[in-house]
């Protein structure tokens, strides 16, 4: 059996979307931990953030066959660039992760 000590762990869950958080969030908290598992769509990031020691960021628009690197960055990084300013203020301590296409090129910027 695999080690579940992070269930152990992991008192509260937060999760953002601009439409589908509080769905995905539902079928979350059937996992069975103590912690609970809350969705919050796109006027709630601070209440998403409060609290937040580690911020996972999934976002953007996937790479297209037809789309270049840069221009997916330019798409994306408004994006990523609007929820890190949130996190500077609603979670400043927090770490994060960023999932994005094209994320590569932050060096370049």
């Amino acid at each position: 059996m695999p080690n579940d000590d992070w269930l152990s762990t992991t008192h509260s869950l937060s999760l953002y979307d601009i439409s589908r958080a509080p769905s995905i969030a539902a079928d979350m908290s059937h996992v069975a931990t103590a912690g609970e598992v809350n969705g919050y769509i796109s006027e709630k990031l601070g209440n998403a953030l409060q609290g937040t020691k580690i911020v996972i960021i999934a976002a953007g628009i996937p790479q297209k066959p037809n789309i270049v690197r840069v221009d997916l960055f330019n798409t994306n990084a408004p994006i990523i660039r609007d929820l890190a300013q949130a996190i500077s203020e609603d979670a400043p301590e927090a770490h994060i992760l960023i999932i994005s296409g094209s994320s590569s090129l932050l060096h370049y910027t």
